[in-house]
């Protein structure tokens, strides 16, 4: 899907974010089972009871049991935190980019609608500092929803040491992500389905 892209412009990816997430939830109404929302993971509450376990890489796997995942694992079972990592933003963000890369995962630059044909939708956000760079993951998942009675709702999630949470209706990824400090926004991926609880 092209370079990796890296963008401080949250107005402009959150504009597109937003027409793509309508688009998202029309193909919901339209079609309801069968499409790919029966793929998109329910957000089960239970799995993740234990909130000391994963991280939000485990969290967009929706993978509880791997613990303190981290982008590569999957793909070489080799496992790199920040300090492994290069101090500077656009290496680090590189070095994380091509370790998602090793575990199959599709980068789909800002192409969040043709994600869902991949996999499941994801993204990563980075702080963008130079010596002190993170990277953080959101995923989409299924929510109940109360209209249909149905677990139809599409949420971007994220977990944050202890803390699981999503976007609201009226915020979206990159306000959440910035709130926290996390100020570059590096793509959308599609996680294969087979990666998924791994």
């Amino acid at each position: 899907m092209g370079s990796h892209m890296l963008t401080r412009d949250f107005k402009a990816a959150a504009e597109q974010h937003i027409g793509d997430m309508a688009y998202l939830r029309g193909l919901v109404t339209k079609l309801q089972s069968g499409t790919f929302l029966d793929r998109i993971p329910v957000y089960n509450q239970g799995k993740w009871s234990d909130r000391r376990r994963g991280n939000c890489t485990a969290f967009a796997f929706d993978s509880p049991h791997n613990g303190w995942m981290q982008p590569g694992f999957l793909g070489t079972g080799e496992i790199r935190y920040n300090e492994d990592r290069p101090k500077r933003h656009r290496d680090y963000a590189a070095d994380v980019h091509l370790s998602i890369l090793r575990d199959d995962v599709v980068y789909m630059g800002q192409d969040l609608r043709s994600a869902i044909r991949h996999g499941i939708p994801a993204a990563v956000f980075y702080k963008g500092l130079d010596g002190d760079e993170d990277y953080h993951w959101y995923a989409l998942r299924r929510c109940f929803n109360l209209a249909s009675d149905q677990p139809d709702k599409l949420v971007w999630m994220n977990k944050l040491g202890s803390s699981i949470s999503s976007s609201s209706d009226d915020e979206t990824i990159f306000d959440h992500a910035q709130s926290y400090g996390y100020k570059v926004f590096g793509g959308y991926y599609a996680i294969p389905l087979k990666l998924i609880g791994k």
